[in-house]
């Protein structure tokens, strides 16, 4: 993932999923699942 210098925010118990989603779906960390999760939801998106 391509560190932009800039920052989100999410809700601690959206953060606790999303490692747990990283863990089980064998991502190296969670940058990785979300980045992930976004290309996947963002080409949905632009069908």
């Amino acid at each position: 993932m391509v560190k932009s210098g800039k920052s989100i925010y999410l809700d601690s118990r959206l953060w606790i999923e999303l490692e747990e989603f990283a863990r089980k779906n064998g991502f190296d960390d969670i940058s990785s699942a979300i980045e992930a999760l976004l290309k996947d939801a963002l080409a949905k998106v632009k069908k």
